[in-house]
C-alpha cells in the first residue's frame, strides 16, 4: 500500500506515507518515488520493516482488535491455500471410497439399511460440498482479498494517536 504504484489515491497515499514516517521516525526514511523505481528491492525492504513496526504498534494500541481479526482471516486463507492440493486429494479419495462402497453394496447379497443409504448420501453431499469449496473458493484471489483488507486495517492504525492509548 505504500508503493507509489499501489492502490491508494495520491492524497491518501501522501497522508499515509507522511503519518507512517512520523511513526517510524527518522532512522528509517521512506523511499521517494524515484528511489522506489531505481531500487524496488530496497524499497520493499523498507516497506517490510515499516509493516513490522506498524504491526508491533497495533498490538500495543487499544481499539485495534479489528487488525488482529483481519490478520487471523488472512492467515486462515493463506494456510487454506497452502493445504488446497492436499484437501482436494482427500476429497477425491473420499469420493472414490464412497463410490466403492456404493458398488460393493449393489453387488453384495447383504441387504443395505435405509439409515446406511442416508448416511452415505449425506457423506457424499458433504464431500461434494467440500470439494467445491476447495476447488472454487480457495484460490489465490481469495487470499489476496483478505491480505488487502488486513493491510488496509493495519495502515488505518497509522491514524491512531499513541497519546493515552497504550495498554499497560
Amino acid at each position: 500500500m505504500l508503493r507509489y504504484s499501489g492502490p491508494l489515491s495520491d492524497a491518501h497515499q501522501s497522508y499515509l506515507r507522511t503519518r507512517v514516517q512520523e511513526i517510524v521516525g527518522t532512522s528509517l526514511r521512506m523511499p521517494s518515488e524515484a528511489e522506489e523505481r531505481a531500487d524496488p528491492v530496497r524499497a520493499d525492504e523498507v516497506y517490510e520493516t515499516v509493516g513490522a513496526v506498524l504491526r508491533a504498534r497495533a498490538r500495543s494500541l487499544r481499539g485495534t482488535q479489528l487488525v488482529a481479526e483481519h490478520n487471523g482471516e488472512y492467515g486462515f486463507r493463506r494456510n487454506a491455500l497452502g493445504l488446497r492440493r492436499l484437501a482436494l486429494a482427500v476429497c477425491l479419495i473420499s469420493l472414490a471410497g464412497l463410490a466403492a462402497v456404493a458398488v460393493w453394496a449393489t453387488m453384495s447379497d447383504e441387504p443395505v439399511s435405509v439409515s446406511a443409504i442416508v448416511m452415505w448420501s449425506v457423506m457424499t453431499i458433504a464431500d461434494i460440498g467440500m470439494l467445491t469449496f476447495w476447488f472454487a473458493v480457495v484460490r489465490p484471489g481469495w487470499v489476496e482479498t483478505a491480505a488487502w483488507e488486513y493491510a488496509r486495517q493495519l495502515y488505518e492504525t497509522a491514524a491512531v494517536s499513541e497519546v493515552g492509548n497504550t495498554i499497560g
